[in-house]
């Protein structure tokens, strides 16, 4: 199972999808870098098996906070 992400801007990093026995079904992981820009983010997720997609698509508008609030870690 590889999740696949798509982002309208910024980039994805450490992906994962991992067995969650709670809901007998996954979890997908993943860091999301934003862009200089405070513009809201389009984020598309689903999970995939060998290139064919197994799940519904994940739908999400992310605002990022201003670029000088943000705090690494």
């Amino acid at each position: 199972i590889v999740p696949e992400i798509s982002v309208s801007r910024g980039r994805v990093e450490i992906t994962s999808a991992r067995p969650l026995s709670a809901i007998d079904g996954y979890r997908a992981m993943f860091d999301l870098v934003p862009d200089e820009s405070g513009e809201p983010i389009e984020l598309r997720l689903y999970l995939s098996l060998n290139g064919e997609p197994v799940t519904e698509t994940w739908l999400y508008q992310y605002l990022p906070p201003a670029p000088e609030d943000r705090k690494l870690y």
